[in-house]
This record gives C-alpha cells, structure tokens and sequence, in this order.
C-alpha cells in the first residue's frame, strides 16, 4: 500500500506497562492514535474533560489536540497502541464508533482486537510485513467501524421513520439549487411546522439546517477530490459561487479555496483547473 494524502499509512505500535505509573502529557502529537487497554485502569483527559478507561477499552487520540493520559494508582493499566496518519484514516473514523461514544468506547469484539494488535507487534511493520501489517490495521478500524454500525442500526430502530425519508430526499437533491425546505416538506406530504418539529426532535436541528451541513460536506468531498470550487458549488446546489463561499466559511472556518490548498497539503491546483474568479 503506497503512502498519499489520500489514503492511510501505520507509523508505529507498542506496549506500555504502567507499573512504574508511567504517563504521557501534557502533549501534541501529529498523528492518530489509538490506545486498547489490555489491563487496569487509567486517565484520559482531552480539553479540561477527564475520561476514565478501564481493560476492554479503547482511547483515540486525535492529531494536533492537547492530551494528557495517565495510569490509576491502585490498578495501573497497560496497553497496546498504534499510531497511524492518512485521510482515509480520518474517513474510516467518522464511521467509528468513537464517533459515537466519544474517544473512550468498548467494543464487542470478542477478543479480536487484543490478537490483531498483539499481531502487529510481532512484525516489521516498515520493511519485511509492511503491506500485511496495513492490512491488520485497516482490520482493527473496521472492528471500530463494525460496532459504530451497530449503534446506527439500533438509533434508526428507535427513530421516527419519517426522518429516514427525509434523509434520502436530501441524498437524491441537494444538488438541484431549487431544493430547499418547501420543496422536501412537498415531497414528503409534510407542513413546515411538522418537519420543522421532526428535525428538532430527531437531530436538534432544524431542517434548512440540516439541509446546508449536508451541501457542505459533499463539497467538503469534492475539494478534497480536487474538484474546483465553481464545480463544487454548483454540484452541492448552490446557484451562486460567491454565496457558496461565504457560506462555506461560515461552516468550515475556511474559504472554498484556502480549503482545498489545505487538504493538497499546500498545493496549488493546477493553472487549467483554476476557476475565473481566482478560487
């Protein structure tokens, strides 16, 4: 497995027994990083939030967020971590369940995830089993992905299944720019006032709301593709570009443009796919 940008590459992996109370932090680091506690109990604490973590558990670490984790003292842990970096890492873990459940969760795994970590520390993860060892790790994300899906599946249970209906309104349409909330409340036989109080109830959102996070995040998608910011802004429904920008960095922190330079890692876009605004 090649390294880019756009994929995802395993930098190391280690065990750490915290009987001498060993601990980590304050600190940055620029990488992914998930802990799975093989004993004890201990500290995780992100952003003036202590989380306490316990054998069974795992923690992720996020890059370039401040944390400090430490051991208990009556029953220091130890754990396996591996670090990790890559956008596809960043994708695979939005559909974690550490999305979910916060960077502390408990997976049932059936003691699959301590034998995969316990398999990449026997391995020359950046010569001899390099390829292989990426494949144990994408193993151990799908793991985290697996338990998220379970999640899913029991809140879609629980959920009215008018909002399922409305999401798949939004999926189909969010590119036509006459779409809005007057157009999904006729398609789905539904008042304002009804969907207004359906979005509220089911996300805490309202439904134009919910409507403009979703155009962002499919043109979130496309800048990272490195499709321009003209294509994308009329891909994701927005008729008029300039709107699309403001409301973009609105969102996002970022314009369109300064977006897209970010994900290429400070790259330019070419000269011929430059729109003829400048974006």
């Amino acid at each position: 497995m090649e390294y880019s940008e756009r994929t995802i590459q395993l930098l190391d992996i280690g065990r750490q027994d915290c009987r001498d109370l060993h601990a980590w932090g304050p600190g940055i680091r620029p990488c992914y990083i998930i802990h799975y506690v093989l004993r004890g109990k201990g500290y995780l604490r992100v952003k003036d939030k202590n989380y306490p973590v316990c054998a069974g558990q795992s923690f992720l670490t996020y890059p370039y967020v401040e944390v400090e984790y430490y051991p208990e003292e009556k029953d220091p842990w130890e754990y396996v971590w591996v670090d990790f970096v890559g956008d596809m890492a960043k994708q695979m873990l939005e559909k974690s369940v550490f999305m979910a459940k916060g960077p502390v969760c408990a997976c049932d795994d059936g003691g699959r995830l301590p034998a995969l970590f316990e398999r990449l520390l026997e391995m020359d993860i950046l010569w001899k089993n390099r390829q292989e060892a990426g494949g144990i790790l994408l193993s151990i994300l799908g793991i985290y992905q697996d338990a998220y899906e379970e999640e899913e599946n029991a809140w879609r249970q629980k959920r009215d299944p008018r909002i399922e209906a409305a999401f798949t309104m939004v999926q189909a349409n969010y590119h036509n720019p006459d779409f809005g909330v007057e157009a999904l409340c006729g398609k789905l036989h539904m008042s304002r006032v009804t969907l207004y109080r359906l979005f509220r109830s089911e996300l805490g959102i309202s439904p134009s709301h919910y409507l403009t996070q979703y155009r962002i995040k499919q043109a979130q998608i496309m800048l990272q593709m490195g499709t321009t910011v003209k294509t994308t802004s009329l891909s994701c429904g927005f008729a008029d570009p300039l709107y699309f920008s403001r409301t973009f960095k609105t969102h996002v922190g970022a314009a369109p443009s300064e977006y897209a330079v970010q994900r290429r890692g400070g790259r330019t876009a070419p000269a011929q796919r430059r729109d003829a605004w400048g974006q």
